[in-house]
């Protein structure tokens, strides 16, 4: 079985004659409602024939095509940009159109980016459909996909029910923007807001050099500051001139490109915004909304109500994004909705497993994506009708799995409590009273090789090999008799004390090997004040605990009382061996990515009365 949903995508590939071996491409400007321009690339397949074609649309903000220098324009193609030029050339090579798409306020586009995914974005997204279905090529049918933001402007697309939009496969791209990534468990994810305004601030500029000098220094951080850095910058800038210009623009090309630079400066520092939110329901100072105005999970209902199939992609590396793909996933309800969890990074590149070499990902994402593509906008049976709507990577056991739900209906639950002794125990504790302190140390993170990190730059792998262990109180259970199949969402029940009414609780899932060498496995986050904020009933469906993080439901800690704690850990599915022991350590702070209150002291009890424990789904 491992075998088959692994090679399904592939074989699918290889069973199809391309019907082209070329394409061409118009550059062209299209008008919006309010006279605003947008560029786009259309391609088409060569020869183009007489049978009416679907689409893929992509709508991105991080330049539809990247402009290399003119003498090196015949060596480097579309070298640029790898992955999407990939999926284009396979997609016309089977009878596709393919649009991309510069948004609104970004790229050779012309007007302001005023948030992520605005409302205007969205709206333009509606029109594009309008256009393509009304192209003599067209069969009235698109598909849409993308990655991270690529993704989200694809969901958020289907929002509008065009009647024209057909599926869309969302690709490592989050669900509700507060909890999954900009302040995961309440607490604010500093660290990528700002790199992330700081990429897409050079962007915006036309200097995509310094963009991507960026998105590589983070995997090679030798690169990223002194001369190494300013080397790095000026030779990219030998090799990239900027965003395509637009060919057909009215205007001369490069004088209507340097007119849409500058109608970008105007746009939103993402950055600055949040720094003045603490809450779901706050409004930034510069009175941009708040973060659901731009989040999916916001439109839930329109998005259901739209009928339109979905596939989610994601990797268990990939920020809190495998979780959003599971939420969406659940909350869509009955359909012909996909979910598939690898062993990736953001971009699924990359396969990690803890304790293992990291190699390039063997899964032909391509196949997939042209399989249900087909299914669903050219009608042809791909064998992904018939398939279970879950598949998921068992990391550690190193294969493949099919299941008709998320967490799969196997499960059952074991648990393992704190005890004395630092010890993760598969009994309550007997004793009466007992405590462990940890007192919180400003300098705790989890280093450069991280889940989060992958979220700005597909080359850091992320097996968190600069994690830094001291500071943490960590439990450890007996070494395992028998191996331990782990598949869905950890749950940590805990009973505290602490010194102040705030604080932040940062708790991992680790596997210790016999021979004494800890892996990261998972971990989840909790700002204190939030722990009682949990909506009943959610407004969409998760395994874990759904919060509000609104402003009215947060709840200070008194210091120095009892209090209870639940942090849901990231979903993960990883076989434990034999022999291994089970590793949970808490912290009170990630300097490395999270904005977080003061370190406090805090106890964590461990009794027959305060039992904390740790629940664990296995297979």
């Amino acid at each position: 079985m491992a075998t088959d949903v692994l090679s399904a995508a592939a074989d699918y590939r290889r069973s199809l004659r391309p019907s082209s071996t070329g394409s061409t491409r118009r550059s062209i400007y299209l008008p919006m409602r309010d006279g605003t321009h947008i560029a786009i690339d259309l391609h088409l397949p060569r020869p183009l024939g007489a049978t009416k074609l679907p689409t893929i649309l992509r709508q991105t903000r991080y330049f539809r095509a990247i402009e290399p220098r003119r003498v090196l324009a015949p060596f480097l193609g579309t070298r640029l940009d790898p992955t999407n030029a990939a999926l284009r050339r396979l997609f016309l090579s089977h009878g596709y159109a393919w649009v991309d798409v510069d948004v609104r306020g970004s790229g050779a586009s012309f007007g302001s980016w005023t948030s992520p995914w605005a409302a205007a974005e969205v709206d333009d997204g509606k029109e594009i459909l309008d256009w393509i279905v009304a192209q003599p090529w067209s069969n009235g049918k698109v598909g849409s996909t993308g990655n991270s933001y690529d993704g989200t402007a694809a969901e958020m697309l289907v929002s509008r029910q065009h009647p024209a939009l057909a599926a869309v496969a969302l690709r490592c791209s989050l669900f509700d923007v507060y909890a999954d990534i900009a302040f995961p468990g309440g607490l604010h994810q500093s660290w990528f807001t700002e790199t992330w305004t700081h990429f897409n601030q050079s962007l915006d500029r036309n200097r995509p050099d310094l963009a991507v000098a960026a998105a590589i220094s983070l995997g090679h951080p030798a690169l990223a500051q002194g001369w190494p850095r300013s080397a790095l910058e000026r030779a990219l800038k030998l090799i990239v001139s900027g965003v395509r210009p637009v060919d057909e623009a009215a205007d001369d090309p490069a004088h209507a490109l340097k007119t849409a630079v500058q109608s970008h400066r105007a746009n939103r520092d993402v950055h600055q915004s949040a720094l003045g939110i603490n809450y779901r329901d706050d409004h930034a100072p510069d009175e941009s909304g708040s973060v659901d105005e731009f989040s999916p999970s916001q439109q839930l209902e329109r998005i259901r109500g739209a009928g339109v199939p979905v596939l989610s992609i994601s990797g268990w590396w990939d920020g809190a994004y495998p979780h959003a793909a599971i939420k969406r996933h659940l909350s869509l309800g009955s359909g012909p909705h996909r979910l598939v969890l690898g062993p990736w990074n953001h971009g699924l590149s990359l396969l990690v497993e803890p304790g293992k070499k990291v190699r390039r990902t063997s899964f032909d994402l391509g196949g997939e994506l042209l399989r249900f593509f087909d299914l669903h906008t050219k009608g042809i049976s791909t064998g992904m009708e018939r398939e279970a709507d879950t598949r998921y990577y068992s990391m550690g056991e190193g294969s493949w799995k099919r299941a008709t739900s998320w967490p799969p209906p196997s499960q059952r639950i074991i648990r393992y409590y704190l005890d004395e002794g630092l010890r993760l125990a598969p009994h309550p504790p007997s004793a009466s009273a007992g405590a462990d302190e940890h007192i919180g140390e400003a300098t705790s993170g989890t280093g450069l090789r991280s889940r989060w990190r992958t979220l700005v730059s597909p080359l850091v792998v992320p097996d968190y090999a600069d994690l830094d262990r001291r500071g943490r109180i960590i439990y450890r259970s007996q070494p395992l008799t028998e191996p331990l199949s782990l598949a869905g969402h950890p749950l940590f029940t805990l009973y505290l004390k602490c010194s102040a009414a705030d604080g932040g609780l940062f708790v991992y899932l680790e596997e210790e090997t016999a021979e004494g060498r800890a892996y990261y496995v998972t971990e989840g986050l909790l700002r204190l004040i939030h722990r009682k904020s949990a909506i009943d009933p959610p407004a969409y469906v998760s395994p874990a605990p759904v919060r509000t993080y609104r402003r009215a439901q947060a709840c200070p800690m008194e210091p120095g009382a009892i209090e209870r704690a639940v942090v849901d850990l990231l979903p993960v599915a990883h076989r434990f061996s034999r022999g291994s022991r089970l590793c949970l350590s808490v912290a009170s702070g990630d300097q490395d990515h999270f904005s977080a209150p003061p370190p406090a002291t805090i106890q964590l009890l461990r009794s027959r009365d305060y039992a904390s424990v740790l629940e664990l789904p296995v297979e």
